[in-house]
């Protein structure tokens, strides 16, 4: 089995068709902005990030210059059949990773938690959030755990950037020289990638080409990459 499928092809630069989104997940939406907003200012917030190579997507995420943060929604009109596998996909690319829930589902986002300690959960009651609805407010969290430090996978991480992406960085790295006549595949530059840079590196890389990409869908204006930066 292969976790992360190569797919570069078919995925790299493909459009990403949101699915819709109800009035209580608009507010958790808005909701999980404001508390990124608090935590990590001046990082960039992008919905709808594809991962593990277009397989599966985070909600909402925080990227920032040298972090990247994942959050992941479940509403009280979600289901959690995919959660765990979603989960485990997010955890694999994400240094920060959150569960943003309904009490509909803090049972199984509480079983997820403890599986993955790593995992901050965040809890929105019913209640409050039709309250919030009705007074135009922000939702408010509980928080019922914090996150912890994760050191992602390398492949999973450079995943997260399309091919064209990753050869600019390769060769501003000076990993990579070009142009050369046939084009570099994804998975042989991340090999390189890997074989010639520090974790701190490739995370810096990825951050920054996510900040500078335009979104599909819906985000802060993009931030310009400049290259050889941190």
């Amino acid at each position: 089995m292969s976790l992360l499928s190569e797919k570069s092809s078919r995925f790299d630069g493909a459009r990403v068709t949101r699915r819709p989104v109800s009035w209580a997940e608009e507010m958790m939406r808005h909701g999980v902005e404001a508390f990124y907003r608090s935590r990590w200012p001046g990082a960039r917030i992008v919905h709808e990030l594809v991962m593990a190579r277009g397989s599966v997507r985070a909600d909402v995420c925080a990227i920032g210059r040298d972090h990247l943060v994942s959050g992941e929604i479940k509403s009280q009109y979600d289901n959690t059949e995919r959660l765990i596998n979603q989960a485990a996909m997010f955890r694999l690319a994400s240094p920060e990773l959150w569960l943003f829930a309904d009490e509909r589902h803090h049972r199984d986002c509480k079983i997820i938690s403890y599986l993955m300690p790593s995992i901050g959960y965040a809890l929105c009651k019913e209640n409050d959030l039709r309250l919030a609805k009705l007074e135009e407010r922000l939702p408010e969290w509980e928080i019922v755990r914090e996150s912890a430090p994760f050191r992602p996978d390398p492949e999973a991480l450079l995943s997260l950037i399309w091919v064209a992406e990753l050869t600019e960085e390769a060769i501003a790295a000076r990993i990579i020289t070009a142009p050369r006549s046939k084009p570099w595949s994804h998975s042989a530059l991340v090999k390189r990638f890997i074989e010639a840079a520090s974790e701190a590196e490739i995370l810096a890389a990825v951050c920054r080409q996510l900040r500078a990409r335009d979104a599909e869908w819906r985000a802060d204006p993009s931030i310009p990459a400049e290259m050889g930066k941190p």
